[in-house]
């Protein structure tokens, strides 16, 4: 059985990159099993917080773990412009 947070990966993916139904991360993000910790890692490890943010801005979710992903991404967006001047 796949992991709930690996299941949000996964929709994530279908979302942002395929722009596949929406319905089912949304329904994955209002789950009670959800370790945000465990999901923080991930998404860190695999460096795909930008991504991950835009799906969940996407679907109107917001918790404290969308808002550290929206303050990464825009400082990442401000660091990728300085470093291309």
């Amino acid at each position: 059985m796949i992991s709930t947070e690996l299941q949000i990966l996964i929709e994530y993916i279908k979302v942002v990159l395929l722009k596949k139904d929406k319905q089912k991360l949304i329904a994955l993000l209002y789950s009670q099993s959800i370790d945000w910790k465990h999901i923080n890692k991930m998404v860190a490890y695999h460096r795909i917080r930008p991504g991950v943010y835009e799906a969940l801005r996407q679907v109107n979710f917001t918790n404290d773990f969308t808002e550290e992903l929206a303050d990464f991404s825009k400082k990442q967006a401000i660091k990728n412009l300085v470093d291309s001047q």
